[in-house]
């Protein structure tokens, strides 16, 4: 991320293949951790990098990127949220 720039960038090691991924997230997300639940929003993927996938289903990368965020977003606040926490997408 750099100063101005909301974007997430991620690498994802699937079936032996690494993916590149911008993420934008989406406003509509908790802004403090004593929310309950703790939300937190994944707008739009700006893109997956090598554009043929390797070969695999768009459908299937997808679904695994959403497992993945869904993860590391517990992983991400899991020791300052009290409550129950949220992950949505918007894609």
């Amino acid at each position: 991320m750099a100063e101005g720039d909301d974007r997430w960038q991620f690498q994802l090691r699937y079936k032996e293949k690494i993916f590149k991924i911008i993420i934008w997230p989406r406003d509509g997300g908790s802004r403090v951790f004593s929310e309950n639940p703790y939300v937190q929003v994944w707008g739009a993927i700006e893109s997956i990098f090598p554009a043929d996938l390797h070969g695999l289903d768009i459908k299937e990368v997808i679904d695994i990127v959403k497992d993945a965020l869904t993860a590391f977003s517990y992983m991400r606040v899991r020791d300052d949220v009290e409550g129950q926490i949220i992950v949505e997408f918007d894609f």
